[in-house]
């Protein structure tokens, strides 16, 4: 029973010490049809890409969508979703965990 219980103990410590999972970072350069939540938008790419590789070592996956037609900015995007609704409930739950808040783009 002693064993049972350290292995137990020793599993559960480990699981608890272990690093999150690496987030992913991808780049979209063509409309997808699904929407974003994006926490952050910059005319600077490298600033994006930048606070994007702050996220990835805390297991966020992110995306950062390039600039399309008219719009100049570079977005970074956090989770995305099949339709507006479902996209903004994700959104309303990030907007406290990001400085800048967390609001819905289709693209």
């Amino acid at each position: 029973e002693t064993a049972w219980v350290r292995k137990l103990f020793t599993r559960s410590l480990a699981t608890l010490t272990a690093a999150p999972p690496l987030g992913t970072l991808d780049t979209l350069s063509q409309r997808t049809g699904r929407y974003y939540v994006i926490v952050a938008s910059a005319i600077d790419g490298d600033l994006i890409a930048d606070y994007a590789k702050t996220l990835t070592p805390k297991g966020i996956s992110a995306k950062i969508i390039l600039p399309y037609d008219t719009v100049k900015f570079y977005r970074l995007a956090v989770a995305d979703g099949d339709t507006y609704r479902t996209t903004q409930a994700t959104a309303d739950q990030l907007k406290a965990e990001y400085a800048g808040g967390a609001w819905v783009l289709k693209y």
